[in-house]
């Protein structure tokens, strides 16, 4: 269900797993502390589940109660984690110590962007060369942008709502559905197709003159994204995706013809 989870375990089964993540959402999440916050829940799920032979809901009770080789830091108090107030005082004592129980530390900071450059110093060694067996998971909600030191060391991941799309009974196709059947089953989208027939994407784009309505077009591109993501399985195809993805915001952004911009994007 979720390739890119997938794959990283396969590395960790193998001991190739990374020290030093930052996870970012797609951009067109609503939720996106709420997406990644679950990412990172059924991520650890996994790795307990596997290392001390759980099921998912006991490794889920264990992590509620608390395992001590993972740290979940606390949100900042304010706007930025405080050093007088020693807010990421746990992740250094959590340094001085090896592992207890799993192979790995998992230290997860659900508020990345609330570093602040101080802050972001002081961490450089720490992220560079961690003691013991130890993996950091930055979660960058809001996209903002750290420190160029910070961000070079580590490995960037964009995570996607994990939450499944309810299925419209008369369509009995949960997934890989074709576009038109994707936005008839999800309501957000389903205006979409009330007067126009989609076809594939590409012909739907071209039928509908999208860069006549500028609403339209931010709709119909989200309702393309996601559909697309249910359709990729393959890391290397996703990762395709997000640079075109990342194309279209910056096209966005300078100003580049609707047309161009959604023509990009690989329809179908």
């Amino acid at each position: 269900m979720n390739s890119l989870m997938d794959s990283l375990f396969g590395r960790y089964q193998k001991g190739r797993i990374g020290q030093f993540y930052i996870l970012k959402s797609t951009g067109l999440d609503p939720a996106p502390q709420e997406t990644l916050n679950s990412w990172c829940q059924q991520w650890l799920i996994k790795i307990l589940s596997f290392e001390l032979k759980l099921d998912d809901v006991k490794a889920l009770h264990l992590l509620q109660l608390g395992h001590p080789d993972i740290l979940w830091l606390a949100p900042p108090e304010k706007e930025y984690y405080s050093i007088e107030k020693d807010e990421l005082g746990p992740l250094f004592k959590a340094m001085a110590y090896a592992p207890m129980e799993l192979p790995r530390r998992w230290i997860i900071l659900p508020d990345a962007h609330a570093l602040s450059e101080r802050l972001g110093n002081k961490l450089l060694k720490t992220l560079e060369e961690p003691q013991g067996q130890t993996s950091f998971l930055f979660l960058n909600a809001k996209r903002s942008a750290l420190l160029p030191t910070i961000e070079s060391r580590a490995i960037e991941l964009c995570i996607s709502d994990l939450t499944p799309l309810k299925t419209n009974k008369a369509l009995n196709r949960p997934f890989g559905l074709d576009f038109e059947a994707f936005c008839l089953q999800d309501q957000r989208f389903s205006e979409l197709i009330s007067e126009h027939q989609l076809g594939s994407p590409k012909e739907w784009a071209f039928n509908m003159k999208l860069s006549k309505d500028k609403t339209l077009l931010d709709k119909a591109t989200q309702a393309y994204i996601e559909w697309q993501t249910t359709q990729i399985t393959d890391f290397k195809q996703k990762e395709q995706l997000l640079h075109e993805i990342q194309w279209y915001y910056n096209a966005k952004l300078y100003h580049n013809r609707a047309a161009e911009r959604i023509f990009g994007l690989s329809l179908p």
